[in-house]
């Protein structure tokens, strides 16, 4: 005689907000408040006098300051966009390639660009994670789609090339009369972010990083989440004595 019991395990699904969108709403929120304030503009934008002074901060902030409220509208909207794409539950990557590239970007303008005085935006940015964006769609893409991803990224370097080559090429967007793209800001943020991402995929030295592996109750997005147990009893009977005689356990998934 056989018995036989079943058992249904479902992987338990994650709640909460992403916490890839936290970088873009507090961005929202201080670029807001930056934008109603003129004097807190004056005290956050990049200024070149002010950063050698000493004003290190104007370094980050200064992306969060903006020409005019169409310029910050623009900014935003690409940099959620984004930041959504690249991965909604992996806030710290993108708050590391964020922060990165807009660190980079300051400081490719004080030494490859010292006739800008005075910077304002965060396109260099969203530039840098664009770049990141299509860095991680072509690591988990299959050959052929990956193909696709390299030609993209060859030509946004072609296209952040000649924001500095010829300046003034493409037309800005949200500008007012007499601010002029700062190409160097694109270039910097677009090799900062693929320079990050290269480092954080190269493998640590004296550290063996576990291989990743795919829990046993997880299964592809495409299929069923659902494990099937099994367990088979073998039961024998001895004159009036059942005994069981073996007993296995089998999953399927």
């Amino acid at each position: 005689m056989t018995q036989t019991a079943l058992q249904t395990e479902l992987p338990r699904r994650r709640t909460g907000i992403p916490s890839g969108i936290a970088l873009p709403v507090l961005a929202v929120i201080a670029s807001i408040a930056i934008q109603c304030q003129p004097a807190a503009q004056a005290a956050l934008q990049y200024d070149r006098g002010a950063i050698s002074a000493g004003q290190h901060w104007r370094l980050i902030t200064g992306h969060m300051v903006h020409w005019s409220w169409r310029h910050l509208e623009g900014d935003i909207s690409a940099l959620i966009l984004l930041c959504w794409t690249i991965n909604p539950r992996g806030g710290w990557k993108v708050t590391m390639a964020a922060l990165g590239g807009g660190a980079a970007i300051s400081l490719a303008i004080m030494i490859f660009d010292p006739g800008t005085v005075i910077y304002r935006g965060m396109s260099g940015v969203n530039y840098g994670l664009l770049a990141w964006a299509v860095l991680a769609r072509l690591a988990a893409s299959p050959r052929r789609v990956a193909a696709r991803y390299a030609a993209l990224l060859a030509a946004l370097a072609v296209k952040v090339g000649l924001d500095v080559a010829v300046p003034g090429l493409v037309p800005s967007v949200g500008l007012p009369d007499g601010i002029a793209l700062v190409g160097v800001s694109h270039a910097a943020g677009f090799y900062a972010a693929v320079l990050i991402w290269i480092l954080y995929k190269l493998p640590r030295h004296g550290v063996k990083r576990p291989t990743a592996r795919r829990p046993l109750n997880v299964v592809d997005e495409h299929r069923v989440p659902l494990r099937l147990c099994v367990e088979l009893s073998s039961v024998e009977t001895t004159g009036n004595n059942p005994m069981i005689a073996s007993h296995k356990r089998r999953c399927y998934y």
